[in-house]
């Protein structure tokens, strides 16, 4: 990642001082891998206590970004495949405590190992009924 597309996670983090109820702010996707385009989104994903103000989150994100193509992502909520994902490629732009980021990314590994095959036959299953 360059020093000028590290500016917006910079920004991004310094934003984090306004949420005390943040524990982990995380970009992944393809700004993440390095293989963003100029009209790529930026995707965010956090884990935050319940009084996380999660609208203005977004709007220091946007602020942040210069863009209106942000993504937020309670990782608390999301699927299995999506915080493995977000576990494999992300980048940490806040952690409110050492060890947030190996402890999520601990957990999302453990529930898709135990998890993946389960979901890629019920998939499998869903296509073959469909296709019938």
């Amino acid at each position: 990642m360059t020093s000028a597309s590290r500016e917006p996670l910079d920004l991004a983090a310094a934003a984090t001082a306004r949420h005390p109820a943040l524990e982990l702010l995380l970009v992944f996707g393809s700004r993440a891998r390095g293989d963003a385009r100029g009209t790529s989104d930026w995707d965010f994903g956090y884990l935050s206590r319940p009084s996380l103000d999660v609208e203005q989150l977004l709007a220091d994100l946007v602020t942040a970004t210069r863009s209106d193509q942000v993504d937020l992502v309670d990782l608390d909520r999301a699927g299995g495949q999506l915080r493995m994902r977000a576990a494999q490629d992300g980048l940490v732009v806040f952690e409110g405590h050492p060890g947030a980021f190996a402890a999520f990314a601990f957990d999302a590994a453990s529930f898709w190992c135990d998890a993946e095959a389960v979901l890629r036959r019920a998939y499998e299953q869903l296509l073959e009924e469909a296709a019938r």
